[in-house]
């Protein structure tokens, strides 16, 4: 479940789901179950790429709030990242060109690992790509992954907060303008990710994990 902070009516263009999401995203009513005073309450999203779409929607910079319900912990994206949670790039070496495809075209790949890491299913995928892909740059936390990796609401906007400074950083140093994201963690991830992706890429393509291999899902813009 999750519920949106002080939201105000469906009908606000600036955050319309027919206009900014490709493909279309559910209708509101797919979603909603009712209202608990100022809030909204949304069930029934299973896949990852659906919680990108709904952060993205309900972006920070649109001044909402969601409130996630993580195995029975309610988090919010206003909560305060804790400072002890960092994410690094999986091949700091490589910093800041990422590790480099093509080296030349206007969409760079990001891979970012939380429960598992995803570095050799994402370089597979991609060395299989029909299109220039320039570079890839890894992300995951400093501390182990696995399940308990996130441990409370603070380390979720950490981990949001920290992927998109390196995210940024990266693709404005590639000039890119099609970025493909490739995320394996928990939902909550997934939405604050989404959450806070606002001035980071012209188009944001978030990859759906088909076990085996990726394809494109939401394309946030």
């Amino acid at each position: 479940m999750v519920r949106l902070a002080q939201v105000r009516e469906w009908d606000f263009p600036s955050a319309s789901p027919k206009t900014r999401m490709s493909p279309k995203f559910p209708h509101p009513g797919d979603f909603w179950s009712g209202t608990f005073g100022d809030f909204f309450a949304a069930i029934d999203i299973s896949r990852l790429s659906a919680w990108f779409a709904f952060g993205y929607c309900f972006s920070e910079v649109a001044r909402y709030t969601i409130e996630v319900d993580q195995l029975g912990n309610l988090w919010r994206t206003d909560a305060v990242a804790n400072p002890d949670f960092q994410v690094v790039a999986a091949s700091s070496d490589h910093l800041p060109d990422g590790e480099i495809l093509d080296g030349e075209g206007d969409t760079v790949a990001v891979g970012i690992s939380v429960t598992e890491p995803i570095d050799e299913d994402v370089r597979a995928y991609l060395s299989e790509r029909k299109e220039k892909v320039a570079s890839l740059l890894l992300i995951r936390p400093t501390r182990d992954l696995g399940r308990e990796c996130l441990q409370r609401a603070g380390d979720v906007v950490a981990l949001a907060d920290g992927v998109k400074e390196l995210t940024r950083a990266f693709v404005k140093r590639w000039k890119a303008r099609r970025l493909l994201v490739f995320y394996f963690g928990p939902l909550s991830g997934a939405c604050f990710l989404g959450h806070r992706l606002n001035a980071v890429c012209q188009k944001i393509q978030i990859m759906e994990d088909q076990q085996p291999g990726y394809a494109p899902s939401f394309m946030l813009k």
